[in-house]
């Protein structure tokens, strides 16, 4: 695989969109820079609960997520998804500071169609983990329903409730 992939889609198709999930802001803004200019859509979350709740509102191609967040962290956002029927195959690649011996890692492990990577050193991994794992003769994995790079904050799905949850 070349050093700086893009993804590689049918004349006229929309991007995949990503949702990257972290509370770091500067993070997401790194993480979403890099995967725009590999030809990605990208969706930034400042945690898990809005994560999800970009997803399930708009859809996704993938999700990038932190392993550590307050509030929904990445093991249960992917637990969440993964017991969905429309994204239960979602990719998703999980970037941690934790070393890759950490206990609390192993039940990622029987998650499956993800990635762990590690901080700092795997962040350049995370776009070539997302071509890799993306059908690229499928458009639209997910309910994609609207394209386009926004912010979503774990209070909108703290004020959407249960109906947001209970609908999907």
């Amino acid at each position: 695989m070349p050093d700086n992939p893009t993804i590689s889609r049918s004349r006229g198709a929309p991007p995949p969109r990503i949702v990257v999930a972290d509370d770091s802001f500067e993070l997401c803004g790194l993480v979403a820079l890099m995967l725009r200019s590999r030809g990605f859509d990208v969706v930034v979350a400042s945690d898990g609960d809005a994560g999800l709740a970009a997803i399930l509102s708009d859809g996704a191609d993938g999700l990038v997520s932190d392993f550590q967040m307050p509030g929904l962290d990445g093991l249960t956002l992917c637990r969440v998804l993964r017991g969905l029927r429309a994204y239960a195959a979602l990719p998703i690649v999980i970037f941690t500071g934790l070393e890759d011996r950490d206990p609390r890692l192993v039940p990622l492990r029987d998650i499956g169609d993800l990635r762990i990577l590690h901080k700092p050193m795997g962040l350049r991994e995370i776009a070539p983990a997302l071509i890799e794992m993306i059908p690229t003769n499928v458009t639209g994995i997910g309910m994609r329903t609207r394209a386009g790079t926004r912010s979503v904050h774990g209070g909108d799905l703290a004020r959407a409730g249960p109906r947001l949850l209970a609908t999907h």
